[in-house]
């Protein structure tokens, strides 16, 4: 580690690895040193196993996937070296109250990770641990991207069973743990439709309170619809998610290149499904007369403007409404954009009212 100078302490993961902020001296380059807290000799066959996987790690390279540089062993403990990026754990962001996001932002994080696991899989990598913790995401980039590579296992090589595996959780409670199935590429699949049932529902199907199963017995592994929780999640995100985290290994999606060619049909027809209803919403507002404050009703005459300002009002509150939205906006525009336009016109022109009153009261 003599060629990195460790700045502080950022955060403890799963598995009882410590991530740390560091400078790579001769690049005088930010990076992050992860190290597996616990011990392994440089003669025993683990080590061999780590050096072949992490040789494999470091030749990746995908936009969503975080860019290994380095690795070694200092203490008798493994550490890898990876870019550092500005972003956030999902499962930190949860904990903060920030991961309530839109349909339409979980189906893109959805396609990002899945594409990455398709790509893990094509270089014989099995990531076994695709959930909140190591998954990170940046917001104003809106990139979804595996961050944390301490329980990957190589197809080509033997199992690796001394990486502190009991500690994840998640692992354990796939049907392939607990029914004492063999674990692969499918396993990643179940995983990954775990954590999308946990991003856009908020409910964790495989973490509930003591280390219990929040919605499945591991008997029968049946889940509630995705939909049944938040209704706004269309049909066929509940028919992915579903198939995902199927029991049987043979009834899931059989590669994750499959799960991303399903999730791009499923954007592309939420984004058609979504402009089609703002349109519809715009065309019912042009539909409506709404007098302006240059009508003079008492004569009967209309002016030349009428109704164009109380539209132009309306249509920028149902365009505000339709608009993707994030965190806990969703729910109070999904009931902005259910409101008959009147109604909607009638709470708008309420507010100018009383903004219009203060106003007044403070010129006065």
């Amino acid at each position: 580690m003599f060629k990195y100078t460790v700045k502080r302490q950022l955060k403890q993961l799963p598995g009882n690895v410590t991530v740390f902020a560091a400078v790579q001296k001769d690049l005088d380059r930010a990076v992050e040193i992860r190290v597996l807290n616990h011990f392994v000799r440089t003669d025993s066959d683990e080590y061999l196993r780590f050096e072949r996987e992490f040789k494999t790690i470091a030749r990746l390279d995908h936009p969503n996937i975080i860019k290994v540089f380095d690795w070694g062993i200092a203490n008798d403990k493994i550490y890898y070296v990876a870019e550092m990026k500005p972003a956030h754990a999902i499962d930190d962001l949860a904990k903060q109250g920030q991961a309530n996001f839109t349909v339409q932002e979980c189906l893109d994080m959805g396609r990002q990770v899945a594409s990455a696991m398709a790509y893990l899989h094509k270089n014989n990598i099995v990531h076994r641990d695709i959930t909140f913790s190591s998954i990170n995401y940046q917001k104003e980039k809106k990139v979804a991207y595996i961050a944390h590579f301490s329980l990957v296992k190589n197809l080509n090589l033997e199992d690796l069973t001394a990486r502190g595996v009991s500690h994840f959780q998640s692992l354990q409670l796939t049907p392939e743990k607990v029914l004492g199935m063999p674990v692969d590429h499918r396993t990643d699949v179940f995983l990954f439709g775990a954590f999308l049932y946990r991003l856009a529902t908020g409910k964790d199907p495989l973490g509930g309170e003591d280390g219990q199963p929040a919605l499945v017995t591991a008997e029968t592994f049946n889940y509630a619809e995705p939909s049944s929780i938040r209704r706004e999640i269309p049909k066929e995100l509940d028919q992915i998610i579903l198939k995902c985290i199927a029991k049987e290994p043979d009834d899931r999606f059989q590669t994750a290149a499959d799960v991303v060619k399903e999730l791009e049909k499923v954007i592309e027809e939420h984004r058609v499904r979504s402009k089609r209803e703002a349109t519809a919403r715009m065309r019912a507002v042009d539909d409506v007369e709404v007098p302006d404050e240059g009508d003079d009703e008492d004569s009967g005459q209309s002016s030349p403007r009428k109704g164009r300002r109380g539209r132009k009002m309306l249509k920028s509150s149902v365009a505000m409404a339709a608009a993707p939205a994030s965190n806990d906006e969703h729910e109070l525009l999904t009931k902005l954009k259910e409101m008959d336009p009147k109604i909607l016109l009638a709470c708008v022109g309420g507010a100018v009212v009383v903004i219009l009153g203060m106003l007044a009261m403070l010129i006065l």
